[in-house]
């Protein structure tokens, strides 16, 4: 080999070596920043870019219409307004939270004027509201029940009334303590061991197997409804879906102590939503779920849903708020080009928003997107087919222009769908009741546990979305499925929340 083809040789090596260690770099920036780094992909506020293939320039803003000046009063008001801050203390009191009223009366000796002593006349009421807190009160039901017998024939034996039906055959607790257990472990986050301590405070010693037991025989009786709630959720012609890991003790196939699972998750538009544990991330769950849906199934670009998706049932679209997040990764690496494509991510979100504003029907919306998103998204395109030849495939702007362009088709969807939205951002918000809650219970103790966590978060979580107190609606379905088993897809949140709208309006 002559010494030239050695020194190309050479340079070849050393161009890669660089390349290998830009990525390690990159890869090692972004670890810190998942572990230290600021969460937020919030831009701070100034002029937005320019971007390369505007049309015109942007023009000035018009200057404000000044025929005459405000009067004293206007400006009272604005000032006013100007100075307005966050009020400190408590918020808000809603209007649904019970009032006692408590009069306050003047002692005697105020109740006469001070100069001529004549009684003093009331002339109104001063009204001052303070918000007050009484502990969780447990009750004990005594249930009396009168025996009866026939004095003539003894033999006849005692008659006596049946017990009514409970969640648990011979419990000794009612179904609203089940519905207490359930929604401070999954929706306020609280442990069992943590339950029983607050619970102590109250004078009730419960051992946290036994609460497990409880939950346990309340998923059982909850069951069929969650199946019939899959069932109503995959009726939609738009289905969210993501997912995330979970720890789970016990023992497996590798005889560890413990392993990584998975919660999936599944919503519509309306915020029905579904969990699925599995035991790993592989294409079994989308498959399970999936299999027979006729609609459209946004996710990101995880490659676990293409096989649910190559059955040619559904079509599938992108999230733009995955696109971005990358281009935001690629900020410090590439200032002069991230800036422009979240720029452009920006304002698809601004066409969105207009349309939100103006309450268009889903006709005028498509031809909102198709007149101001999709001219944007054509000139976007052909920007990122230039520049994906200048980049590092491997750098973090060569990583996110493929994204983008290989999701192009999913991305696009919503202009030809009004009913699309840009984003998977339903299901993540769906997903942080999981991840704000293993921050807290750390684990599932089996796999059984974890099957039971996706039941009650399927529920919880669709009451949180349908504006549904979880606990008034979990206590009233225990009992009706205790007493009727049959009625379950009466009983699903999305039925249960109309049959109660229905009774109201009736009233």
């Amino acid at each position: 080999m002559s010494a030239q083809s050695e020194l190309d040789s050479s340079r070849l090596t050393i161009r890669q070596l660089e390349a290998a260690l830009m990525s390690a770099r990159s890869a090692n920036e972004n670890l810190r920043e998942q572990l230290f780094g600021k969460k937020s992909e919030r831009v701070v506020p100034g002029q937005p870019p320019a971007l390369p293939f505007d049309a015109e320039e942007p023009q000035p803003p018009i200057p404000p219409h000044v025929d005459e000046a405000p009067d004293d009063e206007t400006e009272h008001v604005e000032a006013k307004a100007r100075k307005k801050r966050t009020k400190r203390g408590v918020r808000r009191i809603s209007e649904a939270i019970p009032r006692s009223e408590i009069t306050i009366e003047l002692p005697p000796e105020q109740c006469r004027c001070a100069q001529c002593q004549e009684a003093l006349v009331e002339i109104g009421t001063e009204r001052t509201e303070i918000l007050d807190y009484e502990p969780a009160i447990f009750r004990v039901q005594v249930l009396l029940r009168k025996k009866y017998a026939c004095p003539r024939f003894e033999e006849h034996g005692v008659t006596t009334p049946d017990l009514p039906k409970r969640p648990i055959p011979k419990g000794m607790v009612s179904p609203r303590v089940i519905a207490q257990v359930a929604v401070a472990k999954y929706r306020d986050h609280l442990p069992l061991e943590r339950q029983v301590r607050i619970y102590l405070g109250h004078g009730v010693d419960i051992a946290p197997t036994t609460m497990g037991d409880w939950l346990a025989s309340g998923a059982e009786l909850l069951a069929p409804i969650v199946t019939a709630h899959l069932a109503h959720l995959l009726e939609s012609s738009i289905v969210f879906s993501d997912d995330t890991s979970i720890t789970v003790i016990g023992p497996n196939e590798k005889k560890t102590q413990t392993r990584r699972a998975y919660l999936w998750v599944y919503l519509d538009p309306e915020g029905n939503t579904y969990l699925h544990f599995t035991e790993g991330r592989g294409r079994a769950g989308p498959l399970k779920i999936l299999c027979t849906y006729h609609g459209t199934l946004l996710t990101d670009a995880y490659s676990g849903y293409e096989p649910v998706l190559s059955l040619g049932l559904m079509r599938s679209a992108g999230c733009w708020a995955h696109a971005r997040r990358r281009y935001f990764k690629a900020m410090e690496e590439a200032p002069d080009y991230a800036p422009i494509a979240i720029e452009i991510i920006r304002r698809l979100y601004a066409v969105e928003r207009e349309a939100n504003d103006a309450a268009l029907s889903s006709e005028d919306r498509l031809r909102l997107r198709q007149q101001k998103s999709k001219p944007l998204l054509d000139s976007f395109r052909k920007w990122l087919d230039e520049l994906r030849g200048c980049v590092l495939p491997k750098s973090a702007l060569g990583e996110a222009i493929s994204y983008t362009v290989n999701q192009w088709t999913r991305l696009t969807r919503f202009l030809s769908d009004a009913e699309v939205p840009l984003d998977n951002n339903a299901a993540e918000r769906a997903m942080r009741q999981v991840a704000v809650g293993r921050k807290n219970w750390m684990f599932a103790g089996s796999a059984a546990g974890a099957e039971r966590a996706a039941l009650y978060y399927s529920l919880i979580v669709s009451c949180r979305n349908l504006g549904i107190d979880a606990y008034e609606y979990l206590s009233d379905v225990l009992q009706r499925m205790a007493e009727d088993p049959s009625r379950a897809a009466e009983l699903t949140p999305r039925a249960w929340k109309a049959a109660r709208e229905a009774s109201a309006r009736r009233d």
